[in-house]
């Protein structure tokens, strides 16, 4: 393994490994994005679900007092 890398090869390789990076950060905060969405969403559609259905057991229990 050569140790003495030449300046040309060495920038190539850290512009190589900043594309890298940089594609990985936004597929990664993209990624994020979508499941923080996703999340939202349905954590939205479970919270108005619930709630109805406490609200429909609350007025049975009520009424058949």
């Amino acid at each position: 393994m050569d140790l003495f890398y030449s300046f040309e090869s060495k920038e190539n390789l850290e512009i190589h490994f900043q594309l890298a990076f940089s594609i990985f950060m936004n597929f990664a905060n993209f990624w994020v994005f979508l499941m923080k969405m996703i999340y939202k969403f349905l954590n939205w559609k479970i919270c108005l679900f619930v709630n109805f259905e406490v609200i429909f057991e609350f007025l049975v229990e009520f009424h058949l007092r």
